[in-house]
């Protein structure tokens, strides 16, 4: 099983993190967990694509309780964070044309060593029982799709 690693080419932290964050994933690579971990080049809006992206999706105000419970603006969301959904959501398109799920990677996610027979035991469930949706670890850090469930919520995306 392979993993996309979301990494902002050119930016220093985001290079460094992703940098750490592999070598952590490298003893569940060494275990036969994952095959390998492949970059994927961050959208952001400096990329020459990001325009493209952004035209595809109807951004609405957040509803996320801790942007409510900021007081910033919740008309919009910011570039960044725009460009950041579309990376998200740029691989939930990949695989829906992919019938072999993947997990999608945050630059910074980690796995601690004392997991790694957890994370293990998640890649097994997921080979057997096949869920549409799996989360491991917190927020978005790594998370697959069923190529019919990533179907089905970009279809709702755009």
């Amino acid at each position: 099983m392979i993993a996309y690693q979301i990494v902002i080419k050119g930016n220093a932290h985001s290079e460094e993190y992703a940098r750490l964050s592999r070598e952590s994933f490298q003893p569940a690579i060494d275990a036969g967990y994952l095959s390998e971990i492949r970059i994927f080049d961050a959208i952001t809006p400096d990329s020459p694509s990001y325009q493209e992206h952004i035209d595809k999706y109807q951004f609405v105000a957040s509803i996320m309780i801790g942007d409510l419970k900021s007081g910033k603006n919740q008309d919009d969301h910011s570039p960044s964070e725009k460009a950041g959904m579309c990376s998200h959501w740029e691989l939930m398109r990949m695989q829906m044309e992919e019938e072999e799920p993947f997990f999608i990677m945050e630059h910074d996610t980690y796995l601690i060593p004392e997991h790694l027979e957890v994370f293990g035991d998640m890649v097994e469930f997921l080979k057997t029982d096949k869920p549409h949706y799996m989360n491991i670890g917190l927020f978005m850090g790594c998370y697959t799709y069923s190529m019919y469930a990533a179907r089905f919520m970009y279809d709702l995306l755009v």
